[in-house]
């Protein structure tokens, strides 16, 4: 066990794939493409340019799961290139961006998130910060919040399934 501190949420929340692409884009025909997604990476927030502001290496992450994911995954980011922005941290925090994903492809992008944060570790002190929003049919959907170290992300992210 780490020595430093996990701090993760299960949660039930209200976000849909609908309301997160609204706050996107107000391209009807980029929305459509985006609906089309069953994985779809979404930004922190947007800046004063109104460009959609992502977290450090959001790209390589996107490419990660674009080359590992199989089929069943549609993989999308909720951005155009010219309104995509990304912000750096410091080297030991892994700050993934925020996915909202449906519940039946969630084993297997845990199992890829986990893989590429396995790949990224360039100390025994790195840390993940990372959010999950789980869509479920029925529509009690979850919000997953991890901020801990980055050897431990899948086991406790696992958790949800047990």
């Amino acid at each position: 066990m780490s020595t430093h501190e996990i701090k993760f949420q299960d949660e039930i929340s209200n976000i849909e794939f609908e309301s997160v692409i609204d706050k996107c884009s107000s391209d009807p025909e980029f929305k459509k493409k985006l609906l089309m997604a069953n994985v779809l990476i979404i930004p922190d927030e947007k800046d004063s340019k109104n460009n959609n502001v992502f977290p450090a290496d959001t790209t390589e992450l996107y490419r990660y799961l674009q080359q590992k994911a199989s089929s069943p995954v549609k993989l999308d980011i909720a951005t155009k290139d010219e309104d995509y922005v990304e912000v750096a941290e410091h080297s030991d925090l892994i700050n993934l961006p925020t996915i909202i994903v449906t519940v039946v492809i969630i084993p297997i992008i845990i199992n890829l998130i986990s893989n590429y944060i396995y790949g990224k570790l360039k100390s025994g002190n790195s840390t993940v910060i990372s959010e999950i929003i789980i869509i479920n049919e029925r529509g009690d959907n979850k919000l997953i919040k991890y901020n801990g170290p980055a050897n431990e992300y899948g086991n406790t992210i696992s958790k949800i399934f047990k």
